[in-house]
């Protein structure tokens, strides 16, 4: 089987929880990045969702103009019917990339 890399999403952070990307097939997150683009730190959470159960892989304050990484060195695998999930204190203020690849 191979894969091939691609951007998962890019999105603005809403100020309730909400999908960042729903998978639809098998792929592995290999890097979620944050900034903020707000004028005040913002708290950030980023759920993982597997289909059954939710886990929450972040909670954090993002500084002003502050980009965080979060490195996956063996990958999240995020199952076909997994998703992630998340929300910033201000909506439309924090931009998240989420990278990886796609199982073909």
């Amino acid at each position: 089987m191979s894969s091939k890399d691609n951007n998962h999403a890019y999105i603005q952070l809403a100020a309730t929880k909400g999908d960042i990307f729903a998978v639809g097939r098998d792929r592995k997150v290999d890097m979620i990045m944050i900034h903020n683009t707000n004028s005040s730190a913002e708290q950030v959470v980023i759920l993982f969702h597997d289909g059954t159960n939710e886990y929450q892989i972040l909670d954090r304050e993002i500084a002003v103009d502050e980009t965080y990484t979060m490195e996956f060195p063996k990958g999240l695998y995020i199952p076909q019917v997994g998703k992630l999930t998340g929300n910033a204190d201000t909506a439309e203020k924090v931009t998240c990339l989420v990278v990886g690849t796609i199982e073909l």
